[in-house]
């Protein structure tokens, strides 16, 4: 995971593991990747920030087919549309070559007064889907610059091996 631009900190990866998890990436998620279709899942989880406190996951299936990871980005699109966890802002499209590379971000407000957020990325090339999400405190979305293209964008490239299909 690229650095968030004005983050001033890096990723730190806290572990790899076929499949889902224990837990969907996204609290937007409806069902796991494997019942839109995915013939392989992996997930790797990540931490930034000083204390640790932004928590993040990029998740990554294959599909047997252009035609059904296509099917199932879209699916898992109108789930963050439709996301009742908070509110949803997006889609924010990032220009790519081929394929599909967005992010939502959804906010809610807590009974304190507070917030917190999720972030997510979803990119498709190919038979593959890349899905990026963090959670963060905050009720605002501040970044100098779009924080999800740098990790779309590196999804995107790394997806390249499931173009064809």
């Amino acid at each position: 995971m690229p650095k968030v631009n004005d983050s001033g900190t890096s990723w730190t990866s806290t572990g790899t593991e076929d499949g889902e998890g224990a837990s969907p990436a996204s609290v937007c998620q409806a069902s796991d990747l494997r019942s839109l279709g995915a013939v392989a899942v992996a997930r790797r989880n990540f931490v930034w920030g000083s204390d640790a406190q932004v928590a993040g996951a990029s998740v990554v299936a294959v599909f047997g087919s252009t035609k059904e990871a296509r099917a199932a980005s879209r699916t898992y699109a109108t789930w963050l549309s439709d996301c009742a966890w908070g509110s949803p802002h997006g889609p924010n499209d990032i220009s790519v070559s081929s394929g599909v590379a967005r992010w939502w971000w959804i906010g809610r407000e807590l009974s304190d007064g507070s917030g917190e957020m999720e972030i997510v990325g979803l990119v498709r090339r190919g038979r593959a889907v890349s899905v990026i999400v963090w959670h963060q405190a905050g009720q605002d979305l501040n970044y100098e610059s779009d924080p999800m293209e740098p990790a779309l964008r590196a999804a995107w490239n790394r997806l390249s091996d499931y173009t064809t299909g």
